[in-house]
């Protein structure tokens, strides 16, 4: 013991230099061992979301025309590849993601059975084939990056999200816009799973009311409603003896629908003539009629769908005469006094 002591003090800056070296030696080697570790479990740039996209999610408040809070949610389609039909749909952005990827991959079998029975016939007869032609070969004509951007609250079942396809999206995040396309897809909830109405679609409406005076009866089946307007399903009876038509077309058009603070919303008349909406005298006819009413979920309710201004065309016809004296039937021309036009209102 004396001897190392002895020792230290005639050799003590050789020591301390050792003992530094050593020091200096043993941190070295635990810093690369702990350098080496991160290295390994650091994840690569090319990882994937559960989702198979990767999700860059932000508050915008641009886009939202209900609160002024969306929620924007970017999707590059440029990810690693998972399989899609083991992701578990939590909420309504989820499926839509999980459409727009069957979408992407061309699986129209998937992608048609996320949506909502009225969206499957309303839209495309029901058939997977016009779902193809008329939407995922137009806007899936090439693998589109996503953003998805929440647009207004419906009630607790609805939720209507604007969704932009984007086709080169640029590396530093920012978006190429200049080739986007746009549609509006309502996520819809019920018996525990989501479900879609797309292509602006958003619900469809029962109403089966109808209204009935000595000249016609109308029946008002239905209203499909769309992020830009709404159509009318009616069945129009026309009981007397010559055509009428539901409106002219023209100028100052006087068929609208009224809601309950007393607003007009009137049919879209570009889309119809006086003779595409005529009906034959004593028969019926079915009519999809388009309204010019923009969605949004703070509208009042519509109260009634009011045909002021049909149209009676009146001309000669062969009424039937009964002579009870010899027991002959014969035939008188006869011109219709029926009423130039008539109006009717129907209470929904």
């Amino acid at each position: 013991m004396f001897n190392f002591l002895n020792y230290f003090k005639d050799n003590r800056k050789k020591v301390i230099i050792v003992i530094a070296c050593i020091a200096v030696i043993i941190y070295g080697v635990v810093m690369y061992l702990n350098y080496l570790k991160n290295d390994n479990n650091e994840p690569s740039d090319n990882s994937s979301s559960s989702n198979n996209t990767t999700a860059i999610i932000q508050n915008d408040t641009k886009n939202n025309v209900e609160n002024n809070a969306s929620l924007n949610i970017t999707n590059d389609i440029n990810s690693n590849t998972v399989n899609q039909n083991s992701i578990k749909v939590n909420n309504a952005i989820e499926a839509i993601q999980k459409f727009v990827n069957f979408c992407n991959s061309r699986d129209l079998n998937s992608a048609f059975n996320m949506l909502t029975d009225d969206c499957k016939e309303q839209l495309y007869n029901n058939s997977k084939d016009e779902f193809a032609n008329k939407y995922v070969n137009s806007l899936f004509d090439k693998k589109r990056s996503n953003q998805i951007n929440k647009w207004a609250n419906s009630d607790g079942k609805l939720e209507l999200y604007k969704v932009i396809f984007y086709e080169n999206p640029i590396n530093t995040g920012e978006i190429d816009a200049s080739n986007s396309k746009n549609d509006y897809i309502t996520a819809v909830y019920s018996d525990g799973t989501y479900k879609l109405n797309i292509n602006g679609f958003i619900k469809k409406e029962e109403i089966n009311s109808s209204k009935k005076n000595n000249f016609m009866q109308v029946k008002v089946l239905n209203r499909l409603v769309f992020v830009d307007y709404e159509i009318y399903n009616v069945n129009i009876k026309n009981d007397i003896l010559v055509d009428l038509t539901l409106d002219n077309m023209e100028d100052n058009i006087k068929t609208y629908l009224q809601d309950t603070d007393g607003n007009y919303f009137r049919i879209l008349n570009t889309e119809y003539s006086s003779e595409s909406t005529r009906v034959s005298n004593e028969s019926e006819a079915n009519f999809e009629l388009k309204f010019d009413r923009g969605y949004s979920s703070t509208s009042k309710k519509i109260s009634k769908l009011v045909f002021s201004r049909v149209n009676i065309i009146n001309r000669m016809y062969r009424e039937e005469v009964y002579n009870s004296d010899d027991d002959t039937i014969s035939y008188e021309d006869k011109m219709s006094t029926y009423p130039e036009t008539i109006s009717i209102e129907i209470n929904l």
